[in-house]
Parts: C-alpha cells; structure tokens; sequence
C-alpha cells in the first residue's frame, strides 16, 4: 500500500494536473486513487489466501528483507521526485 502512496498517486496527480489545467478534478480523482490499494486488497487476499500467505512465511525472519523492500521503495520516490524536477514538471521556488 505504501508502494502505491509514494510512487504512482504523485506520477498520476502530476499527469492529471498537467492534462486539465486545473484544480475542480481532485475531489474526484484523490479518492480514488487513496482508495485503489484498499479495493485491490479487499479483492485479492482473501481469507483462504491470507492463511496461505501466513502459512508459508510465519517460520521465516523477514525483517531484513521487509526493510530492503522499504529501501527500494523509498528510493524509487526520490528518483521520481529527481525526475520530475529535472524534466520541468515540478519547479522548487525557493524564496
């Protein structure tokens, strides 16, 4: 879910944004896209598949590879936020 929240709502906010020209889509649009991981997760792990998920995993420690997953993740948020300073969709006015 964090995945989501830090790396596809920013992309597509901006695209959104960039196509309308204006701030009236938003009420729209943000709960949407707040909602997407909550509906995907409702429809994909249901009770049998979180038993098998709990099953297979609740011997191992996963502690190191969680927070290498939290790295990538964070990581790919400041390479997009990178991106879209250089390429001129997000300008930093300093004042």
């Amino acid at each position: 879910m964090w995945c989501w929240y830090l790396d596809v709502p920013m992309i597509l906010l901006t695209l959104f944004h960039r196509m309308a020209g204006s701030w009236i889509f938003y009420p729209v649009i943000v709960p949407a896209l707040l909602a997407a991981p909550f509906l995907f997760c409702r429809f994909r792990y249901t009770a049998k598949r979180q038993d098998e998920i709990f099953a297979r995993h609740s011997r191992k420690k996963t502690g190191r590879r969680l927070l290498a997953i939290w790295a990538a993740i964070v990581g790919i948020f400041y390479l997009e936020v990178l991106l879209m300073v250089l390429s001129g969709l997000w300008s930093i006015e300093l004042r």
